[in-house]
């Protein structure tokens, strides 16, 4: 049975108004959707919070907290719903199922029944400002050209793709093309796959185990070198996880997977 996953996995477009111009320090953030078929009893202590994922530095790429540490305290970020103003953490975070303590501004990646995982720099929107549970992006500076470009969730363009050979159980999920590079997510009965690549080669990549596979979220290119960073949201036996693919090789996880 391939997995159905609700559409908030997706993020919504870039779109919002005002020029763009290339930065060689700029940042992406993000906060993920909840796991699509995982109900929660009350929100998770990390939800709602953005986090770095991958970023330029001086034009060379960078990941994770490395890149929260290069923002200011307070920032100005741009995300689909306009420009908002988002803060670090001024006091420490303790994790009480898992009995962790960190100081502040840093935080974990994200946190799951039985203790948070990872360490970052959390952003904090403004009080009272939610997301409706979608993925969200937010890009720093509020202007920065990052060439980001959302994926749907559809083949557009699939017979044009000439994709690698399928097994008989596999469906093509999304596929799409970014300039000459060409991408896809595959599911099959037991799980999944995303593949991509330029010219006549392809690269597959197989989900963890106890993952359902991926959906991709979006392309970026951060340091203008032509290089896309891949971000894909990873569909968990349990929860969720965020993966970087590409120039930038970074990732977590929110469950068991």
């Amino acid at each position: 049975m391939h997995l159905d996953v609700n559409p908030k996995v997706l993020p919504a477009a870039d779109l919002a108004p005002g020029a763009r111009v290339r930065h060689r320090t700029a940042v992406l953030l993000i906060v993920p959707a909840p796991n699509a078929w995982h109900d929660l009893d009350e929100p998770a202590p990390t939800a709602n919070r953005f986090v770095p994922l991958a970023c330029a530095i001086d034009g060379a790429l960078a990941t994770g907290a490395r890149c929260g540490e290069i923002m200011p305290a307070r920032a100005t970020i741009r995300t689909p719903a306009g420009r908002i103003t988002v803060t670090r953490a001024t006091k420490p975070f303790h994790d009480s199922a898992g009995e962790h303590d960190y100081p502040a501004p840093y935080g974990p990646e994200c946190c799951m029944y039985n203790t948070c995982v990872g360490k970052t720099i959390p952003y904090l929107p403004p009080r009272g400002r939610a997301f409706d549970q979608r993925t969200t992006f937010g890009v720093w500076p509020d202007d920065a050209d990052i060439a980001l470009e959302v994926a749907g969730d559809g083949n557009a363009g699939v017979a044009t793709l000439d994709l690698p050979p399928l097994a008989p159980d596999e469906i093509v999920v999304q596929a799409f093309r970014r300039g000459t590079a060409r991408y896809a997510t595959i599911s099959g009965d037991r799980t999944g796959r995303i593949v991509w690549g330029a010219g006549s080669g392809w690269t597959s990549v197989g989900p963890p185990m106890m993952a359902q596979g991926y959906r991709v979220l979006a392309t970026a290119d951060l340091a203008g070198d032509g290089t896309l960073e891949t971000i894909a949201y990873e569909l968990d036996a349990n929860d969720y996880g965020i993966v970087v693919f590409g120039g930038a090789a970074y990732g977590y996880g929110c469950g068991n997977a």
